[in-house]
């Protein structure tokens, strides 16, 4: 009797079991649907507002001409909350056009926000996916922005 208890609840085991490697398997998008970075780099702070630590940073990429800090969409094709010292990749689609800039924003102890707003050189997409600056036909070299506070928004 005591072996057929045992018996019954391996299928629900096994169900378990297989559902958690489904969803394992189908959270990881194919490496063919992985388009490459358009723009990576590095954000840091100031050392006037490192003093307000902690800080929170964002970076988001936007489409089109660039704007002012306080005109920048909701939306960004990519956004990214890399942490200090970590390197942000943001990507755009074949649709979104050439031309993009960078919002990078600090969110401080003191609740204040300050940003910057970088623009990028017009881009072209390759055959195989990459990024490239369309001017010279190579990647754009990794961003390096340092927030600092000039700009609040």
């Amino acid at each position: 009797m005591r072996l057929f208890r045992k018996l019954t609840f391996l299928p629900v085991i096994l169900l378990l079991a297989g559902f958690a490697l489904a969803v394992f398997w189908l959270s990881k998008p194919p490496a063919s649907e992985e388009s490459p970075p358009t723009v990576t780099g590095h954000v840091r702070a100031s050392a006037a507002l490192k003093r307000d630590a902690p800080l929170v940073f964002f970076v988001g990429l936007n489409k089109g001409e660039i704007r002012p800090a306080s005109e920048a969409p909701e939306f960004p094709l990519d956004d990214a909350q890399p942490e200090v010292g970590e390197t942000f990749e943001l990507s755009a689609e074949e649709g979104d056009g050439s031309q993009f800039w960078v919002l990078a924003r600090v969110d401080s102890a003191r609740i204040e926000r300050w940003c910057q707003v970088v623009d990028v050189p017009r881009m072209r997409r390759l055959e195989d996916g990459t990024w490239v600056v369309a001017a010279t036909g190579k990647p754009l070299p990794p961003l390096e922005i340092t927030v600092d506070k000039k700009t609040s928004c």
